[in-house]
Formats: structure tokens, C-alpha cells, sequence
């Protein structure tokens, strides 16, 4: 399920997901239905409140994934970060890199 709020997270955790993939997080090409972003807080906000594994999406670049990163995000879905790469190999090294990072620190 991709919640768009926290109730709606805490909602798919009561049916029993085993994971929710929240967002979006920020503005993003890639849904032409408008959904209202959720901004980075968001992350914090439900992260502190779901005991199953999440994914963040929506408009995750290299660019500001440093932001959801620190909130606690351990786990990122992107799509024009990497398909719309110069060198989609290299993108997808850098960010997991990174996210890598955030998750020995923790």
C-alpha cells in the first residue's frame, strides 16, 4: 500500500502490511493523478509511529535525499533520479551509497 497520510499508514499496518511505501514526498512528475506532497517531516512523522519496514517516493533525487535520509528514511524509491541519468549505473552507485551510509551510522 502507498499511504498518503499517517492515518493511512497506521490503517495498512493495522490490516497487516508487511511494508507501505510513503509519499509523496516531494513534487513529481511521474503520477498524473495530484496527490498532495508530504514533505520531508513526513518521514519523521510516521517513521516514529509504523513498526513495519517503509519506503519513501516521490521526487527523491541526489539532490535532496540527504533531508529524508537524516529524518530516518533507510529505504528510497526513485524513478527519474535514475532513468533519467546521464550515467543511470554511476546514479544508482551514488545514492546507495549513501543510503548505505545513513544506515551504518545508525
Amino acid at each position: 500500500m502507498s499511504p498518503h497520510s499517517l492515518d493511512q499508514a497506521l490503517i495498512a499496518q493495522a490490516a497487516g502490511a508487511d511494508y507501505i511505501n510513503v509519499g509523496p514526498i516531494y513534487p513529481t512528475g511521474t503520477k498524473e493523478v495530484a496527490v498532495k506532497v508530504m514533505g520531508p517531516e513526513a518521514v519523521t512523522n510516521i517513521g516514529s509511529k509504523v513498526d513495519i519496514p517503509f519506503t519513501v517516493m516521490g521526487g527523491i533525487k541526489e539532490s535532496n535525499m540527504e533531508e529524508v535520509l537524516k529524518r530516518g528514511a533507510k529505504r528510497l524509491a526513485v524513478v527519474t533520479a535514475v532513468t533519467q541519468a546521464e550515467d543511470v549505473a554511476e546514479a544508482v552507485r551514488r545514492m546507495r551509497e549513501r543510503i548505505l551510509g545513513y544506515r551504518d551510522k545508525g
